[in-house]
């Protein structure tokens, strides 16, 4: 947030014109359970994992 110097990891890109980082409804989550059409795969959590990390190593490096 820039109003108030708050670093914010941008996630858009995980969500915006994709449909491979979430579900496929029904289908086995990695830790148990079905997976459904909102929340990430296996691949979408991967891949914000790694813009969190790329952001924070940014701040602290």
């Amino acid at each position: 947030m820039k109003e108030k110097d708050i670093p914010v990891a941008n996630i858009q890109s995980v969500w915006q014109h994709r449909n491979d980082t979430y579900g496929p409804k029904g289908g086995k989550a990695f830790i148990g359970g079905e997976s459904d059409s909102w929340h990430p795969n296996d691949r979408g959590h991967k891949e914000i994992t790694e813009i969190i990390f790329n952001k924070a190593y940014e701040i602290l490096k």
